[in-house]
């Protein structure tokens, strides 16, 4: 009887991940829905990344130790529904492996079986022709398989097979899918994961390669891959729409270090003794307990006092990591200043609503825009006075992106924004650390995005403060539930005034399609402007003002109806007063509102109430 060894489980992941690194863009491809949003590659990419990077920290080649290395990574580093499922899978794994250091065939079977079990116990509710079909098709195959086999080798292998057969089938199982004749993405990465543990068993793992094409295509790559090559963001002749800027300056930094370590065997009262301790030394604080390990991070002026403060309330550092801000800062803004002198980034001046806003753009790109260097004018407050947050007895960490949408937020009490949204959602750690700058033992957390909402529980799951998630699916949701907001009740009062108020918007949202598809009853052509309502696409067409205001139409319930409208990067003004004065038609006793959002990507984000 051959034994699956903590050699093989370490090597095993680093060549899945390698696959799945090769083939993350053709992953991303796989999104049925046309919208510069198919991150499902790149989610799982990360989040296994990190399970990887966990793993090499351990010196033990036990499987149960590599494995809850391995659960520990992911879980701290999942991104997007993909990454918090993978990391489910994961958890799932350590927990069937449980106290053994090596696993036979069936004990290994067992483990698969439990991680597919996880994964779906974590998802509130499953749907067949996804991931989870796929890791249930593995799984079920493995325990079939171990009962004769003697090696893990062939239990592997076999599981592999049906596994490919069940992401085949995904096809089928879903009508979006079907209509857009892919695999599911999900399920897809799921299985380039799992290759890892074929490769190891056939002795190829060390030929694996970091770039595609080396290994032998599935059909599910095949067809992926055919569409692989068209995500892009189109150029702002053909949408109007500017790429987002990448314009890094030189600013100031309070606290200059960013150092991080592991505190072993901390005594009892260390993690809440610390975090005390370190609010007085920096800020950016994390302070993790798991398995008799703490894990530290913060952001000081002071390295060494802090690994001075730590070892009094522990025993020794593992893994110190010491990094110079200022400088990486310093090196960054001569990077884009180079890009800068090349006519890369300018600004514009942009003039909506009788207020000055200020909407950063690519020089000579977006048509009917004024590059003219100025400082960027405050986003209009919307709650009048600031809170005091430090007397605040419930704090509110949100997820955004444009500098716009992040000064609203701010203006109604936001204690932090982490910076995310469309094709960049943020670790449930990003979250997590959020979580824990914010002041306040109760907090209430707004994903702003529906694929941030599982992250946002899992984060909430890790912190060592009461969190509480409102499953806020958008950025005008988030706004609109801000304004219930009362920072001087409990965090369970405000969850249900938020998700009340956030249940009674209406939301749309225009973004352009990244290729040709059809989507229901829709037939979309690439550079197409895209009406969202509430997440489904309700309109398409090669007129921006037109499809805008037909989204409008269907959103607007009556005259006295409120409308908000949050521009994106680098809209024409001219455009956005047309749909702003469509806008007053639509509703002559109710209100209009245009704030700069300066969001990537959506040129109109629409809150109606």
């Amino acid at each position: 009887m051959r034994y699956f060894k903590g050699s093989h489980f370490r090597a095993a992941l680093a060549a899945g991940l390698k696959r799945l690194e090769a083939e993350k863009e053709v992953v991303n491809a796989l999104n049925v829905f046309p919208v510069p949003d198919g991150d499902t590659g790149t989610n799982m990419y990360l989040t296994a990344a990190r399970a990887v990077e966990e793993v090499a920290r351990v010196p033990d080649e036990r499987v149960d130790v590599l494995a809850q290395a391995a659960a520990r990574g992911a879980l701290v580093g999942a991104r997007g529904n993909s990454g918090v499922i993978l990391s489910q899978f994961f958890r799932g794994f350590a927990q069937g492996v449980g106290k053994l250091a090596e696993l036979s065939a069936w004990q290994l079977a067992r483990a698969l079986r439990q991680a597919s079990e996880t994964a779906y116990k974590a998802v509130m509710r499953p749907v067949e022709g996804t991931m989870l079909s796929v890791g249930r098709a593995i799984a079920q195959s493995a325990e079939r398989l171990a009962r004769d086999a003697s090696d893990w080798e062939t239990v592997v292998r076999g599981a592999l097979k049906s596994g490919q057969q069940a992401l085949l089938q995904t096809t089928q199982q879903l009508p979006q899918l079907r209509q857009a004749g892919v695999v599911d993405a999900g399920a897809q990465g799921l299985v380039l994961l799992f290759e890892g543990l074929v490769l190891v068993a056939d002795g190829k793992a060390e030929e694996v390669e970091d770039r595609p094409g080396e290994q032998e295509a599935s059909a599910a790559h095949i067809l992926a891959a055919a569409r692989a090559g068209v995500i892009d963001i189109p150029d702002s002749a053909e949408t109007g729409l500017a790429r987002p800027p990448t314009g890094i300056v030189e600013s100031e930094i309070t606290y200059g270090y960013c150092t991080e370590f592991l505190l072993l065997g901390p005594e009892s009262h260390a993690a809440g003794y610390l975090r005390e301790q370190l609010e007085r030394l920096g800020d950016s604080i994390l302070v993790v307990e798991s398995d008799g390990i703490l894990k530290i991070h913060v952001h000081t002026n002071h390295p060494g006092r802090i690994l001075e403060l730590a070892l009094s309330a522990g025993k020794e550092l593992l893994e110190v990591h010491i990094n110079n801000m200022r400088e990486q800062n310093r090196q960054a803004a001569a990077r884009n200043s180079r890009a800068g002198d090349n006519g890369v980034l300018a600004t514009a001046t942009h003039l909506d609503a009788g207020t000055n806003h200020h909407l950063p753009v690519h020089a000579g790109t977006a048509p009917g825009t004024v590059a003219t260097p100025t400082a960027s004018a405050p986003a209009p407050a919307f709650g009048g006075e600031e809170i005091a947050l430090e007397t605040a007895r419930t704090s509110v960490v949100a997820v955004a992106n444009g500098e716009g949408i992040r000064q609203i937020l701010r203006s109604l009490g936001v204690a932090e924004v982490v910076s995310g949204g469309q094709t960049m959602n943020p670790s449930a750690q990003e979250l997590l650390e959020a979580v824990e700058r914010a002041p306040g033992r109760e907090v209430i957390l707004l994903p702003n995005n529906s694929n941030v909402v599982m992250t946002a529980r899992q984060a909430a799951e890790l912190s060592s403060k009461v969190v509480y998630v409102v499953p806020t699916r958008s950025v005008p949701q988030g706004i609109g539930s801000l304004l219930s907001f009362r920072p001087d009740l409990p965090g369970a009062e405000n969850e249900k005034l938020l998700t009340q108020a956030a249940a009674k918007i209406r939301t749309g949202e225009v973004t352009y399609a990244v290729r040709d598809a059809e989507h229901g009853r829709h037939s979309i052509r690439a550079g197409d402007y895209l009406a969202l309502r509430d997440g489904e696409l309700v309109g398409n067409g090669p007129d921006l003002v037109k499809t805008t205001v037909a989204l409008l139409e269907q959103l607007v319930q009556s005259p006295a109806d409120c409308i908000t409208l949050y521009t994106g990067e680098g809209v024409d003004r001219t455009l956005v007063r047309q749909v702003e004065e469509a806008a007053r038609a639509l509703v002559p006793e109710g209100e209009v509102d245009v704030y700069e959002g300066g969001q990537p990507l959506y040129y109109f984000l629409i809150a109606v109430e």
